[in-house]
Parts: C-alpha cells; structure tokens; sequence
C-alpha cells in the first residue's frame, strides 16, 4: 500500500510529465475501441439484417440441403411444428425455396424463390416491416409475389404488375405461374434486394410441385448468441436425417466475412498495441529519469532495488490504467453518437453492398465483450513496459544516482586522432546530434524501436492492400472485363435484346485495326437459370468465342479441369457454382433463358471445363458457352452484347480511352467503358482499402510522432545544464532549434531506416509465399486462397519521409520548451 501511495503521488507531481504518458495511452486506446466498434457494428449490421429478413436464427432441414439443396430433399410440414414449442425457441415458420426465372415484357431475372406462411413469417423474420410500396402478403390470399427493389427496377414492374414465374419442381418437372406483384420491400442492401423474391406457400407448394412438405422451417431463438448451444440439445430430439443449422452455416458468406473482420482487428490491435507499449517504455523511462536524484536518495537510506521497482511498475500501471479508461470513454461517446446517427459512404456504397447485410450507412457497435480483452492485452502491454524502466532503477548504485548519472563510467580513452586534430569536425551539428543519440543508448533504442516498428507495420499493412488490391483489380480485368469493353451504357443494369449490336458493325472493324488495341472478342450475355439433375441455380450465361477469348482474357489459364467451350453443347463454370450443382465434367446441364421473342427457352450443354479463377463472378454466377450456340439459343443471330478490348498498355487506359470512343457512334448508343464503371462494387472496395490504409497511416505515425515527442523532451531536460551553458555563451533559439532538430533527424534517420528493413524483409518474405488467407474469410472479398503483398518503393519512401518529417515537426515542442528558458534556471535543472 505504501507504494501505491508512492506511486500515485509521483504521477501527480509533474502533471505534465504524467498527461504525456496518459496522452499516448488514450490515444492508442481510442484508436483500438474505435476501430473494433466500426468493425463490430458491420459483423452485427450483416448478421442482424440477413437473419431478421432472410435466414432467420437457424433452420430446420433435411441432412444434406445445405450441401447440396433440391426439392427433393423435403419433409412433412407437421415436422416443424413440433419445434414451435420448445424451450428457446420463440417461433418457426415454414418455407419452400429453389430457383427460378421472373418473366416482365422483354425483362428476364434468375432469382432465389421462397414460399413462405404470411401468418407465421413476421414472427421470425421482419420482413413485413421492409415494405417500401404496395402491402405484404395477406393470409389466405393466392397469386401474389415480393420483390426486392433492385429486382423490381430491372424487371420495370409496381405493385399490381403481372411477372411470370418458371421453377424446375420436384423430379425435374416444370411449373409455371402468373403471380400479382402485391408489394416491393427494401432491405437497405441493393445486392440482396435483387436476388430474392417471395410468395405464398400455396403457390410455392404448387410451383414446386411439394403438397403438404416443405425444404426448410426458419426458427427465431430467445438469443442469437446461446444458438450453438440450444441447437445442439435441440437436435438430439430430431427424427433421423434432419439437422439444425444456425446463420453462419446458412450464410457462409456472412460469416466469411465477419471472420475476414475479426482477422484485420487483430492485426490493428497488434499494431497499436506494439505502438502503444513502445510509448509507455518511452515515456516512463523520461520519468524515471527526471528522478534518478530522488531514487538515489532512497537507495542511500535503505530501500531495496525491489521496493524501488515495485513503485515504478505500479506508476505504470496506474497512469496506464487511467489513460485506459479516459480513452475508452472517449471512444464510448464517440461511438454512440455515430452509432446514433451512422457513417455514411455513399461513394462506396456499392462495395459495401457486396457483402450481404450492409447498406451504405455504417453503424459502429461498442461490444461490451471486448473490454476484457482491451484490458487484459493493456494490462499485460502496459506491465511489459514498466519493466524496462523499472529494471534499469532497481541497477542504480546510489552515489550515480545522486550524480543524476544512470552509473558511473570510466573516463573515455583518447584517441591518438583526437590529440593530433584540433580541427573541428565537419559537420557540428551532426557530430553533436549523433553523440546525443548514443549517450543515452536505451532511450534512443525505445524511441528508435518506436519509430521503426511503426514504420514497419505500416509499409506491410501497405503491401497487403495494394496485393489485394492487384488482385481483385487483375482478376476482374483478366476473368470479367478485359481493360475496356464496348456495350450500351445500361446494358449492365437491364440487359435487354434491343440494345445488343451486330457482330458486322463497322466501328468493330475499326478498332481491330487500331494498333493500340492487342485483342478484341465479342459476347452474348443474358439472365438464366441452369439445373443439374440435383439443384438449379440462377446465373449469367455468356456466349464467346473461345478463340478470340485466348486475345483479350485469361479464362483459358483459369481451367483446372476439361477445356473451354470449342464445341457447340460445351459448357463452362466456375468451380464453387459448380460444386453446388453438384457437376462434373461429361455431366448434363440445362439452361433456360428468355429468348428474343420473349418466350422462354432451354437447351441440354455438356460440361467440358471446370475454372477457378478466385474471381467472385465468373467462379460463382456465370456459365460459358459457345458464342454460335448462344446466338441460336437466345435467337440472337449475328448480335452481340459487349465486345472486349486488351490494350496493349493498359496502364495508360485513360489516354487511349479517348482516342478509341472517337471510333464509336456519335448518339452514345455505344459507349467504351472501363472495369472500375462496369464492376463499380470493385472499384469502390479498391477506393476503401486505400482510404483505411491512410486511416492506418494517420493513427500509427500520429502516436509515433508522440512517442518521438516525448523522447527528445525527456533528452532535453537530461541536458539542461548542457543548454543552459550554451544560452550563457550567447547561443541563440535558433541554435537550440538546430541541435535538438538534428538529433530529432538523426533518431528519425535510424528508425526509418531499420523500419524500411524489416518492412521490406517482411514485404519480400510474403510476396514470394504468399500470405495464405482462406482461413481469414477472404473469399468473401472475391480474392483468392494466397495474396501476395506488393513491393511499392515509391509508397515505401513516402512512408518513411512523411514519419521523418512528423519527427521534425515534433521536435518543435521541446526545443521550444528549452529556448524559452532562462539561463540561470536552466543551469539550476528542472
């Protein structure tokens, strides 16, 4: 107790010296909570809007659905509701859901069709709540139908439109309906919204072809968060063959994505608790040695090196365990009132969208969970830095100590050079910054450490993004896109047969010529549904020429298996949408679209190829045939909807642009756009990476700019005596300046180059092996299972000249300090 007592009345003596050590606690501490609660309140926004609109809690299906999901794996309906009734379960609600295609006038959509109880859904789901125009589905009532707004507006349908509904039921038989759009809902998720529609159960049942039986019952729990465990005695009840399953098995991308989440908070806490730790060494190191007089003193008199430690640590601890909780009350406010009214990022909204559940308005969640951890890792952090510290004081002899000397050393050797030369050396004021960097070797080490591992963290964290970066930017280009593509300019939102071209058109013929363009290649796209003999899914199925494709794309590289379309019944897709169809190659496929008549057709395709490109699009929703087939399918003869240009210079896209559109028509029926306007949600998860690695950039530099701080002030008041000597020899401000500046460039010199080593060590290490991210659920992203960090020595140097100067102009604060100081009591030392 006494030297608690000790310890606090040490902190408050030099409120100062004390508000410097709270400062870089909080700080770091805000930074952490902030960070964690803007990712937090995304993981909750995602789980919370897919689980109350669409998934619910859990579901009650057969063994394999989720596997593998056909509508002949269903069951009797009666099996639901013997769950309605147990305990922790507040409500089911039964459900039939498979693929199908909406039919309105010329517009054709491959959607997720669910059937769902009017009565029974709003009690597990709010989905009634979400209606923006029109009413939601009346008990009783047949022949209505739910859309997403994004689905409504492609289709170009209100509320009282007729849309015709294809399905493959129950043992591959074919329903139809026409289906009344009673209502339009709107989930805040524009992705979502365009892949969902919903019905009565009646007319699914009917659609479907499953009188009396149903795919799934969705349940609503007492707590998402005791799930595991309710599902888990829940299930020992079950007949055999039906299994429970919670959100994040039903939502593997959401779950993928809060996984991705958590990975990047722990790199973030990592880094700034590293940060955070190096500043308390720092600082308190400037403390203790305020006060070696003071510790000699106590050493004389009889305290122990363990007792003297001991009061050190607990200084520590306190003031760090104050600037804990400062900053997280900080961090409390100002996450409640984002919270309260949200971060809007309407200009990466469509990135945003990408991943299920998330709108483009953010709200940061402060999860009380976390606190344990923020004060267990501070604790642990904040005791490993008072040890450095307090271990050098507990090594004081007294009588150095009194000296206000760390210990006595042995007058330095002369050296023959230094008798022989009375030259002074070249540069003073380098020569002089240098020595005041190695008298006191500890102090600089914490500082330089500081500087260093900032820096190093950074240029990694740097490298990562711009690997993602490349990596989306490169698939989309290589798999999706090509650098330019040639389509009329709403062609991506409503791909209707009217704006396709002829494949004969004369500015086609122009831009092969063009000696800038190294490859062209036409498409065919439309909406359509493909089955296996097992389950149907919703895709874009793409006519090309296999030939031509080789020029512009890299799809052939793609291939793990078979080859692409070179015979008219050949078909290709992505391996994740070909693991859920359950396909192989030499198996059936069957696809259906609408054709141009506005009838519905379908036609039997071979699987020749199987391709992984870790590409979201082509790996998950697109089907590739050939271009001919295409054409006779869909009654498309000699038309194309896009055409595919490679550069030869694509890094000097916007330039050529230019210069390629001039060849067009003039009415802007056809219009030569960029990957970053055809696949904006990419462009914009590009943009965000970049302004969270600035944001990055910002919190780390401005802690170490702070550590730094505090390192030259706790060298200055070291040296008091040594200044005030030079103002009573007639130095001036400005000469102060100079010194304590260029031994702020030397400290900043040294970190930033021990930084740019271990930075680029680790930058090399990775780029060769790549940093294997599967585990941290960055698929969701649409990136691959290995990313390579990228070498960027422009963003290196910048990195490292921006934290010299932060340096620098910290260094302003102390130098200030001492020049406007009087002699006399700077010779007297603070």
């Amino acid at each position: 107790m006494p030297f608690l007592k000790l310890a606090l009345r040490n902190a408050r003596r030099q409120v100062r010296r004390s508000l410097l050590i709270l400062g870089v606690t909080s700080l770091g501490v805000l930074a952490m909570v902030l960070a964690w609660s803007v990712l937090d309140g995304q993981n909750q926004q995602m789980v919370r809007n897919m689980t109350e609109v669409y998934s619910a809690h859990a579901q009650l299906q057969r063994g394999d659905f989720l596997d593998q999901p056909s509508l002949d794996l269903s069951f009797p309906a009666h099996m639901a509701a013997d769950l309605a009734g147990q305990p922790g379960v507040k409500a089911v609600s039964s459900r039939i859901s498979g693929t199908g295609l909406l039919s309105a006038a010329t517009q054709v959509r491959g959607v997720l069709l669910v059937g769902i109880d009017p009565v029974q859904e709003p009690q597990v789901t709010r989905l009634d709540r979400q209606i923006v125009q029109g009413h939601y589905l009346r008990p009783g009532e047949r022949g209505g139908m739910l859309l997403g707004r994004s689905l409504a507006t492609s289709l170009g349908v209100r509320p009282g439109d007729e849309v015709a509904v294809l399905a493959e039921g129950r043992h591959a038989a074919i329903g139809s309906l026409r289906l009344q759009v009673r209502g339009i809902f709107d989930t805040g998720n524009s992705h979502t919204d365009a892949q969902q529609a919903f019905l009565g159960l009646g007319d699914a049942s009917e659609l479907f072809g499953t009188e009396g039986e149903i795919t799934s019952a969705a349940l609503r729990l007492d707590s998402l968060a005791a799930a595991p465990r309710l599902l888990q005695q829940l299930q020992a009840g079950l007949p055999c063959g039906l299994a429970l399953r919670d959100w994040a098995a039903l939502l593997p991308s959401v779950a993928q994505s809060v996984q991705f989440h958590e990975g990047l908070a722990h790199l973030l806490m990592l880094i700034l608790f590293v940060v955070v730790a190096t500043g308390l060494a720092t600082s308190l190191q400037m403390s203790v040695s305020e006060r070696l007089g003071e510790y000699g003193t106590q050493l004389a008199l009889g305290t122990t090196p363990w007792q003297l430690c001991r009061s050190i640590v607990y200084e520590g601890l306190l003031l760090s365990g104050l600037g804990f909780f400062i900053g997280y009350a900080l961090a409390a406010l100002i996450a409640t009132q984002l919270a309260r009214e949200g971060i809007s990022l309407p200009q990466h909204g469509e990135a945003l969208e990408t991943m299920q559940g998330l709108g483009q308005r953010i709200h940061p969640y402060l999860d009380p969970r976390r606190l344990p951890t923020l004060l267990l890792g501070l604790g642990l952090v904040s005791l490993l830095a008072t040890l450095l510290p307090a271990w050098r004081a507990a090594r004081l002899t007294p009588l150095a100590a009194l000296r206000g000397v760390w210990m006595e050393r042995p007058p330095p050797r002369r050296r023959r050079r230094d008798v022989a030369s009375s030259s002074s050396p070249r540069w003073p004021t380098l020569a002089l910054a240098w020595r005041n960097v190695r008298r006191s070797p500890w102090r600089s080490a914490l500082a330089g450490a500081a500087l260093s591992l900032g820096l190093a963290a950074f240029i990694f964290v740097q490298a990562l993004a711009a690997g993602f970066m490349k990596q989306m930017s490169d698939n989309t280009t290589g798999f999706v896109t090509a650098d330019l593509q040639v389509q009329h300019p709403l062609f991506r939102h409503q791909m209707q047969p009217a704006w396709h071209f002829s494949a004969q058109e004369p500015w086609l013929a122009r831009l092969r010529e063009r000696p800038e363009v190294a490859g062209l290649s036409l498409r065919l796209q439309s909406e359509a549904t493909v089955s296996s003999t097992r389950k149907a899914e919703a895709v874009l199925l793409v006519g090309m020429d296999a030939q031509a494709e080789r020029q512009v794309t890299r799809l052939h590289e793609a291939v793990v298996q078979g080859h692409l379309p070179a015979r008219p019944q050949d078909a290709v897709l992505g391996k994740k949408l070909a693991e859920r169809l359950d396909l192989h190659v030499g198996e059936r496929l069957v696809a259906m679209a609408q054709g141009a008549d506005g009838g519905l057709v379908s036609e039997a395709f071979v699987v020749s190829g199987i391709l992984d490109t870790g590409a979201h699009g082509p790996d998950t929703g697109m089907v590739y045939i050939d271009l001919a087939r295409a054409r006779q399918l869909l009654g498309q003869a000699g038309s194309a909807s896009a055409a595919l240009v490679r550069l030869q210079q694509p890094e000097s896209l916007a330039a050529q642009r230019a210069g390629l559109q001039a060849l067009l028509p003039t009415d802007g029926s056809r219009q030569l756009m960029s990957w970053q306007e055809l696949v904006p949600e990419v462009a914009q998860t590009v943009n965000l990476v970049k302004h969270g690695v600035l944001l990055i950039l910002a919190i780390v530099f401005l802690m170490v700019a702070t550590i730094a701080m505090n390192s030259l002030l706790m060298s200055v008041m070291e040296r008091s005596r040594e200044f005030g000597t030079l103002m009573s020899l007639g130095a001036s401000p400005r000469t102060l300046l100079r010194l304590v500046a260029g031994e702020a460039g030397v400290l900043a010199a040294l970190g930033a180059g021990a930084g740019l080593l271990m930075g680029g060590a680790l930058v090399a290490h990775y780029a060769w092996s790549g940093l294997r991210l599967r585990a941290h659920g960055a698929e969701s992203l649409g990136l691959g299972d290995i990313v390579h960090p990228q070498f960027s020595g422009p963003a290196m140097l910048g990195a490292a000249a921006v934290l010299c100067l932060l340096v620098l102009l910290a260094s302003l604060v102390p130098a200030l300090r001492i020049g406007r100081r009087e002699p006399v009591a700077a010779l007297r030392q603070p």
